[in-house]
C-alpha cells in the first residue's frame, strides 16, 4: 500500500498564498514546483520562515551523522562526502565545521545557512563515478516515485567507491493504524472537492527499510539501522527497539526518523 503524504504548505509558505503554483493530488511537486517554493523563501528579507526547531533538528542530523561518520572511518578527516538534496546546507554546514570534507548538491544555494565550507553543486551531473567514499541524502527520497527513486538511488550509488557507503535518512512510515486512517482521509482528499483540501497537494510517500533495500541496486549491502524519536527543541533520541510487523510500528510511530547504512560491495 503506498503511504501517501499530502500537503498544503512548506516552511510556513501556504500555497494557496501564491498565485499559479500548480496543485495536484495525483502527480508529484515538478523541480520548477520546488524550484518556485525555495525562490519564494530566499526572497524575504530574513529567515523567520525557518522556525527554530527546524533548524535545531538539522544540527542534531549533522551531530548524529558526525558520530557516525567517526566510527565508520578509520580516516575520517580524509574522506570525500557528497550530500545529495542538502536543502539549506545546514546538516551539511556542521560536518564541514568538524573537518568534514564535503560538497553538497540542491537546486538552489541558500543564502541563508550556505557555509563557504561547503562546495555548491546544482547537479549530480558535475560528479564522475566512483569518486565518493560517502554520499548521503536527507529527507529527500519521498519525493520520488518508485521508478524514479530506483533511477535516482542508482545514479548516486554509481558515485560511490568500492566499499564506500550511503546513509539514508528519511522519515518513518506510519504504524500500520495510522496507514489505515490515513488511506481514508487520503481518499477523501483525491475523491472529493471539498475546500477544506484545495491546497493540498501530493508531496510524497513514506517508505519502509524493506522498500529501500528493494530500490537499491543490489551490489548495496544494508549494514545497519538506526531509529529516532526527537524531544520538543527536535534534537534526536535513538531508540532501540520499536516492535514491527511488515516492518512497520504496530499503533504508533515511536521512532519519528529511520536511517540505513549501506556499503558498496
Amino acid at each position: 500500500m503506498k503511504d501517501e503524504i499530502f500537503v498544503n504548505g512548506f516552511h510556513n509558505l501556504e500555497f494557496s498564498k501564491l498565485k499559479n503554483l500548480t496543485i495536484s493530488k495525483k502527480e508529484l511537486p515538478s523541480p520548477e514546483f520546488y524550484k518556485r517554493l525555495y525562490s519564494e523563501i530566499y526572497s524575504k528579507k530574513n529567515s523567520k520562515m525557518i522556525d527554530e526547531t527546524f533548524i535545531n533538528a538539522k544540527v542534531s542530523l549533522g551531530q548524529n551523522f558526525y558520530e557516525i561518520i567517526k566510527d565508520t572511518f578509520k580516516n575520517f578527516s580524509e574522506i570525500k562526502v557528497l550530500s545529495s538534496g542538502a536543502g539549506f546546507g545546514i546538516s551539511e554546514a556542521f560536518l564541514a565545521e568538524k573537518g568534514i570534507n564535503i560538497c553538497a548538491q540542491e537546486f538552489f544555494k541558500s543564502p541563508n545557512f550556505w557555509s563557504e565550507k561547503v562546495t555548491y553543486y546544482s547537479s549530480l551531473d558535475s560528479f564522475n563515478d566512483n569518486s565518493f567514499d560517502l554520499v548521503f541524502e536527507a529527507s529527500t527520497l519521498y519525493c520520488f516515485s518508485d521508478d524514479n527513486l530506483i533511477q535516482h538511488l542508482d545514479e548516486l550509488c554509481k558515485l560511490i567507491k568500492k566499499n564506500g557507503f550511503i546513509f539514508i535518512w528519511e522519515q518513518e512510515s506510519r504504524s500500520l493504524s495510522r496507514l489505515l486512517i490515513a488511506k481514508i482521509k487520503n481518499f477523501i482528499l483525491k475523491n472529493f472537492n471539498l475546500n477544506l483540501f484545495k491546497y493540498h497537494t501530493l508531496w510524497g510517500f513514506l517508505r519502509t527499510k524493506n522498500e529501500f533495500v528493494e530500490f537499491l541496486p543490489s551490489y548495496m549491502k544494508l549494514r545497519k539501522s538506526f531509529y529516532y524519536n526527537q524531544d520538543q527543541s527536535c534534537n534526536l533520541q535513538l531508540i532501540k527497539f520499536s516492535p514491527r510487523i511488515f516492518g512497520r510500528q504496530i499503533f504508533y510511530r515511536r521512532a519519528k526518523n529511520q536511517l540505513h547504512i549501506f556499503q558498496k560491495s
